[in-house]
Formats: structure tokens, sequence, C-alpha cells
């Protein structure tokens, strides 16, 4: 794990500086996304989840769909980035109780 602490400010710069235009490029993980909320929506059936914990939400993407198709009682986001907080907002006024 040494080695990604060394690298941590160098993702954060990065992802900070393609967050604008990430979702224009994110083909393949629209369709990851896509693929895992099917699994999510298949295993939980109309019981939903009580909690869910999204590790590198970044812009959102995920969350989302996730939210979108599934009962999910408590939501925690987080992420490296601290520009991606601004979908919290986003997030809360689609889905208010979340």
């Amino acid at each position: 794990m040494r080695g990604l602490k060394s690298h941590k400010p160098l993702l954060i710069r990065r992802f900070s500086r393609s967050l604008p235009t990430y979702e224009e490029g994110a083909v393949v993980q629209k369709e990851m996304a896509a693929g895992l909320v099917a699994c999510l929506v298949k295993a939980a059936g109309t019981a939903g989840f009580e909690r869910a914990l999204e590790l590198g939400c970044g812009t959102g993407l995920l969350t989302r769909q996730v939210l979108d198709q599934c009962r999910v009682r408590q939501y925690v986001l987080n992420d490296l980035v601290p520009g991606c907080a601004r979908i919290v907002p986003e997030i809360e006024a689609r889905h208010p109780g979340v």
C-alpha cells in the first residue's frame, strides 16, 4: 500500500482535472455500472438495501443508477477527490431521504 500513498496527490490532480468531462468518455464505465446495477436489482428484489457504501463515487455515474433502480435507506459516498462532493446535493435533491 505504500506505493498508493505516494501516488495519491497525482491521482487527485488527474481526476480533478477530468471531472467536468469524465462522463462524456466513460462508455465502458457506464456499461459496467449498468451491469452491476442489474445484479444489485436481481439480488435485492423488492426489499432493496438497508445500507450501501460506495468507494470512489467520482461523478456519481454509478450512484445515480443505483438510486434510480434500487431502494437504499442509507447511502454513504466516498472519494479521494474533493471536487466529487459536488454530486451530493444533486443526489439528495433527486433522492430525498437517502
